[in-house]
C-alpha cells in the first residue's frame, strides 16, 4: 500500500537553506543548528510541489539515518532534560520529525515511542514561557497528532491554545506559516495538524 512519502517528490538543490524565523534559534547549539538546516533542506525540497522526478529512496533513507544518529550521538534520549530550553525544544522535535518518517515510511502506525513521548513532554514543561514561542508551537503540533497522543487530551488541547494565544496566531494561515518555517512536511504533517487546529478552535 502507497504511503504519503510515497508522494513526496524534491526539486534540485539550492546551494543553501536558512531556517526562516531565525530568531528563534538564538542561543541555538551548532550541532542542532546544522541538523536542522539539514532537515530544512530536504523538506523545502519536498514541498516544493515540482512533479518531475521522485526523490531517490536511498538519499531518502540515507539523511533519515544521518539525522537520527547525529542526534543520538549528540544527547540521548534518556537525559534530554540536560538542555538548554531552545536546545531541549528543538531536540525533541526533531525526534518527533523521525518518528512521523518512521510510522509513515514502514507503515508502523501504532507504534510507541516512549523515550521520545517522554523527552517531548519534558521539553514541553520546560519551553512553555519563552518569549518566543514558536518553537514551541511547531513542537506541539508535531507531537500533538503522534507521539503526544496518549497525552489526556483536555491537557493538550489547552496547552495548544494557551501557546497560540501567547503567540497571537491569527488562524490556520498562520499557525502553518509558522510550523512550516521549522522542519515540516506539508503531505505527511498537514492533515493531522489541522485536525489538531480545528479540535483545539472548538474546545472548551
Amino acid at each position: 500500500m502507497a504511503t504519503v512519502l510515497d508522494t513526496l517528490i524534491p526539486v534540485a538543490p539550492t546551494s543553501s537553506v536558512e531556517l526562516k524565523h531565525g530568531v528563534h534559534m538564538n542561543g541555538l547549539n551548532s550541532t542542532l543548528t546544522q541538523i536542522m538546516q539539514d532537515a530544512m533542506f530536504v523538506t523545502s525540497c519536498l514541498n516544493s510541489g515540482n512533479r518531475h522526478a521522485r526523490m531517490d529512496p536511498h538519499i531518502f533513507s540515507e539523511f533519515i539515518t544521518s539525522i537520527g544518529c547525529r542526534l543520538l550521538e549528540f544527547q540521548g534520549l534518556e537525559d534530554n532534560e540536560t538542555l538548554e530550553p531552545t536546545d531541549q525544544a528543538c531536540h525533541a522535535g526533531m525526534a518527533t520529525f523521525l518518528s512521523t518518517l518512521y510510522i509513515q515510511s514502514g507503515g508502523r502506525r501504532y507504534m510507541k515511542y516512549a523515550l521520545i513521548s517522554t523527552i517531548t513532554k519534558d521539553a514541553v514543561e520546560k519551553c512553555s514561557g519563552l518569549d518566543d514561542n514558536d518553537l514551541l508551537i511547531w513542537l506541539l503540533f508535531l507531537a500533538g497528532p503522534s507521539v503526544l497522543a496518549a497525552l489526556e487530551r483536555e491537557l493538550l488541547l489547552s496547552k495548544v491554545r494557551q501557546e497560540l494565544e501567547n503567540s497571537g496566531a491569527l488562524g490556520w494561515v498562520d499557525v502553518h506559516l509558522r510550523v512550516s518555517s521549522l522542519p515540516w512536511i506539508n503531505a505527511l504533517h498537514d492533515a493531522p495538524a489541522k485536525r489538531l487546529y480545528d479540535e483545539v478552535c472548538t474546545f472548551v
